[in-house]
């Protein structure tokens, strides 16, 4: 039933019993909708922030870049997009980078430095034990384990 539908049962009432029913059914509904679109207001900048990071991982990213992007404050921001995700903003853009980086190891052609660029990263020591951190393993032995198939042949020599 729509809002205006349940404002007709609370005028078409005819007993003290019967109005304090519809009123609480609609106080409930207007409480219920005030919630839900809170809800979709506050997670809006957050779902807009990572789709921001996710198409400009190779630059400098800020916490203040990405606030200016969705028109909030850096701090507001931080504590909103934490609740939601439950990571800091900086885990997200890491996770992010270290997650295309893994893409962009497939490539056997493609030199760790070049690699670094387009995930953000100038240091290729920082980001070689950065990724350590992240997967367990070093870029070389990731992309080494990429190029390898389930029975140990190489899969750029066209063996599946």
């Amino acid at each position: 039933l729509s809002i205006e539908s349940e404002l007709q049962k609370v005028k078409r009432a005819s007993t003290l019993h019967e109005l304090q029913g519809c009123l609480r059914q609609l106080t409930e509904r207007v409480i219920r909708e005030i919630t839900a679109s809170r809800r979709s207001f506050v997670s809006q900048p957050v779902e807009q922030a990572k789709r921001w990071i996710r198409a400009h991982l190779a630059e400098d990213i800020t916490i203040k870049k990405i606030a200016d992007q969705v028109y909030l404050n850096p701090t507001y921001l931080s504590e909103s997009f934490r609740l939601q995700t439950g990571e800091t903003v900086l885990d997200y853009v890491t996770g992010q980078r270290m997650e295309h980086a893994k893409a962009l190891l497939r490539d056997p052609k493609l030199k760790l430095q070049d690699l670094c660029g387009q995930v953000g990263y100038q240091d290729v020591k920082y980001f070689g034990r950065l990724f350590k951190q992240w997967t367990g393993i070093t870029p070389s032995a990731y992309r080494e384990q990429q190029l390898l198939d389930p029975r140990g042949e190489s899969i750029e020599h066209g063996e599946s």
